[in-house]
């Protein structure tokens, strides 16, 4: 990929990173439950656009420092830390409800609770991964309870991969996240299962997230296009997006 210095104010440079089943990369380009739809409206809106494979502190990093150029990061939260200094599209996904991931055979958690209970345990360590936010709802509650944190910078797969050598003891994630991860090819995790959390509403939306160097008139004919899309073409369920995940990675092991 161009370096920085070489990227063209021409261009709205897309961001993305692999997080099944949001963001796949396939032999067809881009796709997932985030990245098809603004895939699409790219295409309909005729902006000149490419995507970039970045890992995802670096997007918001270039995004809220690289001003004079047009980079735009997919599939992000709308928080009022982050509308200081960047703008939104109209939502492009609804989250499942979360549910936590924990190791199939620790009893000390039942298959279904709240995560208010899983909060106050101060027996258990949460693992969460490191600039994340975890929405309206489970951000305050964090904040709140203020339980036992381990906080990793690895990505989803790696935090699974803690959960199942103990070195936490649950996760949080959207619901069809963890349906796909654990229906995946790796064995280790069928070591892992979810719970479900009874006071879980529907999760929040993401967006695409543009940083201050994208023109105003971009944004529109991206949302624009993005409305157009949502008309036309129905919703993918997240088991479409499961089978599109399984077929790229038995292609590319």
């Amino acid at each position: 990929m161009p370096t920085p210095s070489l990227i063209s104010r021409d261009t709205l440079w897309i961001h993305y990173h692999e997080r099944v089943p949001y963001y796949i990369t396939s032999p067809t380009g881009v796709t997932g439950l985030c990245a098809e739809p603004v895939r699409r409206a790219l295409e309909r809106s005729g902006l000149p656009h490419r995507w970039r494979l970045t890992p995802p502190r670096r997007q918001l990093l270039w995004l809220r420092t690289r001003t004079r150029e047009a980079h735009a990061a997919v599939g992000w939260f709308r928080t009022p830390e982050r509308e200081t200094w960047g703008r939104f599209s109209i939502p492009i996904h609804r989250d499942g409800p979360t549910v936590a991931i924990v190791r199939q055979g620790d009893a000390r958690i039942p298959p279904e609770t709240t995560a208010v209970a899983l909060l106050s345990r101060h027996d258990l360590l949460l693992l969460t991964k490191a600039g994340y936010a975890y929405g309206p709802w489970l951000d305050p509650l964090l904040e709140r309870h203020a339980p036992p944190r381990m906080v990793s910078a690895g990505d989803v797969p790696v935090l699974l991969r803690m959960i199942v050598h103990g070195r936490a003891d649950y996760l949080f994630m959207a619901r069809e996240e963890a349906e796909a991860l654990l229906a995946g090819s790796d064995p280790l995790l069928a070591e892992l299962r979810t719970v479900l959390l009874r006071d879980a509403p529907p999760g929040p939306t993401r967006h695409v997230l543009f940083g201050a160097g994208v023109p105003d008139a971009w944004i529109a004919r991206l949302d624009e296009a993005l409305r157009e899309i949502t008309v036309a073409v129905a919703a993918p369920s997240p088991e479409g997006w499961l089978t599109t995940f399984r077929s790229v990675h038995e292609a590319n092991p």
